[in-house]
């Protein structure tokens, strides 16, 4: 089997445990508006009136999904389109949501950020992605049974980029739509096929 075949066989193993997710209001950013199907979020750029709750972050652009995993393995994409400035990847249960976060391993987050259109990092270190075109669809497949997490280019089915670590507690898909606004949602895809209605839907919830 060629190098290549090996890379899509293994995105497809992941894609096998793909799941339902979506975002989490109550942990959203002031600024962040979800649609009311909760697949798609973008940053409104203006601080909205939001019930207080102890689940929400108050000084980043960041917000969970409403589940969490704490065994066995998950699969979910986000299309990022052509946003400059994006962070995806997953967070304990326990991850500070007031003043300064660093996002990093130590303090229960794992991530794949993508800043000013041009750096990728994983967590703090630089991470060079081949090709041309920027990947505009992030596939995060958490394998907790064997303490993977693990990054892929969609589009072109190849793992941008795997992390072993192993995880306790309860881990939560995280998402922030970057440092630096900009009208592009990000947009968990859709589950299924017959999933993609509810998508467009969602997206014109966010854009109106």
């Amino acid at each position: 089997m060629s190098l290549f075949c090996s890379f899509i066989t293994e995105f497809l193993e992941a894609r096998y445990y793909r799941v339902n997710i979506v975002f989490d209001p109550d942990t959203a950013h002031p600024t962040l508006e979800v649609s009311e199907h909760g697949k798609c979020v973008k940053d409104t750029g203006k601080v909205s009136h939001v019930s207080k709750s102890e689940k929400r972050f108050d000084s980043h652009r960041y917000i969970l999904a409403k589940d969490g995993f704490s065994k066995g393995k998950h699969y979910w994409e986000v299309e990022v389109g052509q946003k400059k400035n994006w962070i995806l990847g997953v967070a304990r249960e326990t991850i500070c949501r007031t003043g300064v976060i660093t996002l990093s391993p130590e303090n229960g987050c794992w991530v794949i950020k993508h800043e000013d259109g041009k750096e990728y990092r994983v967590c703090e270190s630089r991470l060079t992605v081949k090709g041309n075109e920027k990947p505009t669809k992030i596939g995060i497949f958490l394998n907790i049974s064997d303490n993977h997490l693990q990054f892929y280019d969609v589009n072109r089915r190849i793992k941008l980029h795997g992390l072993n670590e192993k995880f306790s507690g309860k881990l939560y898909p995280f998402f922030s739509t970057g440092l630096k606004k900009d009208d592009i949602p990000l947009r968990i895809c859709p589950w299924f096929e017959e999933d993609s209605g509810e998508r467009m839907q969602g997206s014109l919830d966010v854009a109106n």
